[in-house]
């Protein structure tokens, strides 16, 4: 090895080792409850669809209007971020106007697309530079904020930096870095009340939020940016990180055409490119997003507050997209595995079974283009930047951390 070689290690969270695991979990009943947190868990297909409608399962009807009944169990987030968007507003005039606007905001144009392609490669190109000048014989680059990052920096070019036909070239790097951390570090916290801090009192992100966009009305909650960040966010890089571990370092290690089809569609992210099939096995982008999407949902469990006429108060009831994505009974033996090909030919029951979205007449507006495709640019992104050579011989695979 000369001089200038550089031992190049990729930081990756240990969390990782135990996908396996839960990729292994079997569900034996169809109905369970847990008596101690007053849950009832649903996860076949028909049942999380009218749980996700909210008003009636099994013939028990929510006394609940739709939008009250999601809104409830997402109070937490409203209150740690600061936040009144579709998933924590009951106001039926303003949930429609934010979802019209939202679905405004990822219609993108080539342009468009182009623009979040060039901005995500630089933000890529910059983690690896900073990398290398910080040692000189090896270069340790930490997979997970990195991920966040780049995730990040698509979802604000795509709401906020567009309009001004640019992207986030002028926002430093380490400004990205520090506003995706905030935000995971909030949204992990939000889970329990005794970890909670309401966001008027959450100095660090809303620090990072003002670095970020100087501009943005943070003390408004209806014009607070972290309504269009958060859903957009804190579940896709979790997805853009499995994906391209499953890709270039699991399965995807004995089909190189898998990384040839997210690479290519990610330097060029037109519809054709993420439809079309690669030798020899005929995978493309699309089905590649697609299975990873039903391997690793970006929301495991959907919750809904339901009140039943003879109920005191409403009770939580969750519906489990994980659970009904990796049942056998639906996808056959074979649903713990990573099989794009799966899509070539998929059941009725299975198409009604995957739900990475939600469903009706709470369906992501992300769904049918935006979510997927940039889901596909994100990790064809980091396929090209960090080939194979990454690992082999004396370079290793290093496993760090993931909150």
């Amino acid at each position: 090895m000369s001089q200038n070689d550089i031992i190049v290690c990729i930081v990756l969270p240990t969390v990782l080792i135990f996908i396996t695991a839960i990729l292994a979990r079997q569900r034996g009943q169809v109905l369970a409850v847990d008596a101690a947190d007053r849950k009832t868990i649903y996860y076949t297909p028909s049942e999380i669809r009218s749980l996700i409608a909210a008003k009636t399962i099994h013939g028990r009807d929510n006394q609940l209007r739709p939008l009250k009944s999601r809104s409830l169990p997402n109070e937490s987030l409203q209150l740690a971020f600061g936040i009144q968007n579709a998933f924590t507003s009951d106001d039926q005039c303003y949930v429609e106007e934010f979802v019209k606007m939202s679905s405004n905001f990822i219609n993108l144009s080539s342009d468009s697309w182009d623009i979040i392609v060039s901005t995500t490669q630089n933000t890529v190109k910059q983690w690896k530079s900073d990398a290398q000048g910080a040692y000189e014989s090896r270069c340790e680059v930490e997979l997970v904020p990195m991920v966040q990052s780049m995730t990040l920096n698509a979802v604000l070019t795509a709401f906020f930096f567009l309009r001004k036909k640019a992207g986030t070239n002028d926002v430093p790097s380490k400004a990205l870095t520090k506003l995706a951390e905030a935000i995971n570090d909030t949204w992990i916290m939000s889970k329990k009340e005794d970890t909670l801090i309401a966001f008027e009192h959450n100095d660090k992100l809303r620090s990072a939020l003002i670095e970020v966009l100087p501009d943005a009305d943070i003390s408004n909650p209806r014009g607070n940016p972290l309504n269009l960040i958060l859903p957009g966010f804190e579940t896709m890089w979790r997805i853009v990180l499995r994906c391209f571990l499953e890709v270039a370092y699991k399965t995807g290690k004995e089909h190189t055409n898998w990384r040839e089809a997210l690479v290519s569609y990610s330097e060029n992210p037109t519809a054709e490119r993420f439809n079309r099939a690669f030798s020899p096995d005929g995978a493309s982008a699309k089905n590649l997003v697609k299975e990873a999407l039903r391997l690793y949902p970006p929301t495991k469990r959907v919750y809904r507050a339901w009140k039943e006429a003879t109920s005191p108060e409403p009770k939580k009831i969750a519906a489990d997209i994980e659970a009904c994505h990796l049942s056998t009974s639906i996808w056959g033996e074979t649903a713990g595995k990573f099989d794009p090909l799966r899509w070539e030919k998929v059941t009725k029951e299975q198409e009604e079974a995957f739900l990475p979205f939600g469903s009706r007449p709470f369906e992501c507006p992300a769904k049918p283009m935006f979510g997927p495709r940039l889901v596909g640019l994100l990790v064809g992104t980091l396929l090209g930047a960090y080939p194979h050579d990454w690992t082999d011989g004396a370079r290793k695979l290093v496993l760090g951390h993931e909150k």
